[in-house]
């Protein structure tokens, strides 16, 4: 059975931008004309609001990227949607959006390329939102038999984005040159992951490749991908054209592509038992009795619909599809699903979906915890290597840190001599005759209220890199220079999206827990306090005193300014660590540090930490 070969004009055509977008940065992207806000391309599209900025300023926009995406979904959207930021790829449910930021540390993209980049994730997102029914995708996709679901879903999200980007870009043209910067990067990573067509040598995961370039991609489509699946983009073609504009039309357009899968799938089976039929029509040539078509002059037989489907579930089954399937979900941004993969991404609550770590978690109630969002606090298994790393360059800190917390917290016993009542000081005794009253000693002790410090570490996103080692070197700091004091308990916690991570409790820790210190999820600073507050009332002592490290913005100011006034009024003392400059800090707690360099953060909280607790620990002396 032998392909078909395309003429010129044939590659010519599917070669080409079957909507007719327009080009930028090697993506093609849909902008209506009429309305298209016409920008000059020089490093980036977010110039208009960075121009002339100094670099700090320019780190100070990227700082707040969260209120970026948060401003570019509002200004699209008429309903209440919450924007967090994390993780390596983005999605939303329709309530939530979640907005990669692992392209924050790389040094290849200049903090406006990021910019233009965090805005295009958002302003994909917020299509979804506005254009996407996904309360009915989980049903549409549960029509395909289960070897088939994921590879429809991804066929489904090649055809979706498509759509919403070009309706969008009818509507708000100006926000297109964000999202063509966002398929660039896409494509690359795409690139770099190693599932492009030169990569893979299996059929599926090859015409996957095709038609992700077909559609998204245009300019990346080969002469030689083309060439290779020319009958099966004709008839992609076909449905496409004219490319369909509803939800409806692009689920009956992923079930047609899926047809034609198992089309290609059906045509190697045939061509396979030809192949068969005719090496043994070879080894029986010259015998008697035998017709044509089969080795024993039957017809030739089809391949049955239960070997069609068998087939095409080994095929969408193998290695490469998978890796494929994974490589193409990378390229693009998700449109939520309701499956376990969704759920993931989101970091939701429910039980079926939620992985423990080592099956310790404990389910934490909305009650007395701000919005409830934080719904697990988990246990992180240890990470000897990473702990054993970051002690090793504070190491030289602990001794004095130990002893200035030692020297405002520890019982110490005392004598007064030449004191009028007391003990008789026997020596005194001759001075008596001289009129000397002052012959007696007094010993008193003065002790410190027991107290406990309380580390909660913002493990959002944007603390990726050089932040998030710093935080973990600082904790580590703290829990060795504290551990040999008994009048001190240490509570450390981490929080991002809607789990806080529970790395020590009192006198009960994982010496490596620190080393598994993530930087994934949003940043409900105002509700991580509360709940850190009603994890230590268990265990701890009134004086208290939590330190908040964080490098940014929280999701929401007011729930920060309400947890502050309410841990004062029970005793506990917040302060607002705010690194790399975060100076969002100053407006949310009412005391409040900014630790510009990241190389001081560990002994400069250990200072903090000292005279925090010289002010907050009461003194007593037995002689007073």
């Amino acid at each position: 059975m032998h392909k078909q070969k395309p003429t010129a004009g044939q590659i010519e055509l599917l070669m080409s931008d079957w909507l007719a977008n327009l080009r930028e940065q090697g993506s093609f992207v849909h902008k209506n004309d009429k309305g298209a806000i016409r920008r000059k391309k020089t490093d980036n599209y977010s110039d208009y609001f960075t121009k002339g900025m100094s670099l700090t300023s320019m780190l100070d926009v990227l700082r707040n990227a969260r209120e970026i995406a948060q401003g570019t979904v509002d200004s699209m959207t008429s309903v209440p949607v919450r924007v967090v930021l994390g993780g390596d790829g983005s999605a939303t449910d329709g309530k939530t959006i979640v907005i990669a930021t692992d392209y924050f540390d790389r040094e290849d993209l200049s903090i406006g390329d990021k910019i233009d980049i965090l805005t295009g994730y958002s302003v994909h997102e917020a299509a979804h939102i506005n254009l996407t029914d996904m309360e009915s995708t989980p049903e549409f996709i549960g029509s395909f038999p289960p070897a088939e679901r994921e590879t429809a879903m991804a066929v489904l999200n090649i055809l979706e984005d498509e759509r919403i980007e070009y309706l969008t870009g009818e509507e708000r043209p100006g926000l297109m040159d964000f999202v063509a910067t966002v398929k660039d990067f896409l494509w690359r990573r795409y690139e770099q992951a190693g599932s492009v067509n030169e990569k893979v040598t299996e059929p599926l995961p090859r015409f996957i490749n095709t038609l992700l370039s077909a559609v998204r991609f245009p300019s990346m489509l080969t002469e030689e991908m083309v060439t290779e699946n020319f009958q099966e983009l004709m008839a992609i073609r076909k449905v496409l054209m004219p490319y369909p504009l509803s939800v409806e039309g692009v689920r009956i357009a992923t079930k047609k592509i899926m047809e034609i899968m198992k089309d290609m799938v059906r045509k190697d089976l045939e061509e396979k038992q030809q192949q068969q039929n005719s090496q043994s029509q070879d080894g029986q040539q010259g015998q008697p009795g035998q017709g044509q078509g089969s080795p024993n002059g039957s017809p030739q037989k089809k391949p049955t619909a239960k070997e069609v489907n068998e087939a095409m579930k080994s095929a969408l089954s193998s290695k490469q599809m998978q890796e494929t399937l994974k490589a193409v979900n990378a390229a693009a941004p998700e449109q939520a699903q309701g499956t376990k993969d969704k759920a993931e991404c989101l970091r939701t609550n429910n039980d079926g979906d939620k992985k423990y770590v080592d099956g310790d978690a404990e389910k934490i109630t909305a009650t007395g915890a701000g919005t409830g969002s934080i719904s697990y606090m988990i246990r992180p298994k240890g990470n000897q290597t990473k702990y054993s790393r970051s002690y090793a360059r504070i190491k030289s800190h602990v001794a004095a840190i130990r002893k200035a917390l030692i020297c405002h917290s520890q019982t110490r016993e005392y004598e007064l001599r030449g004191e009028r009542n007391g003990r008789l000081d026997t020596n005194k005794l001759t001075s008596l005759r001289q009129g000397n009253r002052n012959i007696f000693t007094r010993q008193g002790e003065v002790t410190c209220e027991k107290a406990s410090i309380c580390i909660l570490i913002d493990e959002s996103g944007s603390m990726r890199g050089s932040r998030i080692e710093a935080a973990r070197e600082t904790a580590i700091l703290i829990r060795e220079a504290v551990k040999t004091i008994e009048s001190l308990d240490l509570f450390i916690y981490g929080f991002g999206g809607n789990e806080m991570h529970l790395y020590q409790e009192g006198r009960k820790a994982d010496r490596y827990a620190l080393g598994s210190l993530v930087a994934d999820g949003g940043t409900p600073t105002g509700e991580a306090m509360q709940i850190a507050y009603r994890k230590m009332a268990r265990h701890s002592y009134p004086a208290s005193l939590m330190l908040v490290i964080t490098d940014g913005d929280p999701d929401r100011n007011s729930a920060v300014i309400e947890a502050d006034a309410m841990l004062r009024k029970k005793g506990v003392i917040p302060v607002g660590i705010g690194i790399a400059g975060c100076r969002a800090v100053t407006r949310i707690f009412k005391e409040n540090v900014v630790i510009d360099d990241l190389s001081q953060l560990a002994p400069q909280l250990g200072k903090i930490t000292k005279k925090r607790l010289t002010k907050m620990m009461e003194r007593h002396d037995s002689l007073a």
